[in-house]
């Protein structure tokens, strides 16, 4: 649907696994990555994560939908969330629609997103003559 097309030499074909994309399984997974700030509550965005996903409608019940804390980020606390959408077709509408929900549930419980933080220092000029 994306209207690219790939040529592969049968050479490459014989020595090589190939994953069809384009006629994947049913089911697709979903993950999310998102960074708090080091001061976040981090169960309790967790919560929020697994709680979008529930709400969600695009997002299926089973396997369940869950969060887990990624890393000690260089400027963050990364979580990630990992869904299932039903079809392939349906997983970046349903990659859409958690960010949004996912957004408005931080803000709304205060959880901020963190992003890389500068420290800046100003050298002083040297005095005029």
């Amino acid at each position: 649907t994306d209207n690219h097309v790939l040529v592969v030499p049968n050479a490459h074909l014989v020595k090589t696994m190939l994953i069809n994309q384009s006629v994947p399984s049913d089911r697709s997974k979903v993950m999310i990555e998102v960074g708090v700030s080091y001061d976040a509550d981090v169960a309790r965005a967790k919560q929020l994560l697994v709680e979008a996903a529930a709400a969600e409608p695009m997002a299926l019940g089973e396997p369940r939908p869950a969060a887990y804390f990624k890393a000690f980020g260089d400027s963050a606390l990364e979580l990630i969330l990992v869904c299932h959408a039903a079809s392939f077709r349906d997983a970046m509408p349903l990659r859409d629609r958690l960010n949004a929900a996912i957004h408005a549930r931080f803000k709304e419980a205060g959880i901020e997103f963190a992003g890389p933080v500068r420290s800046v220092q100003l050298a002083q000029a040297p005095a005029s003559r």
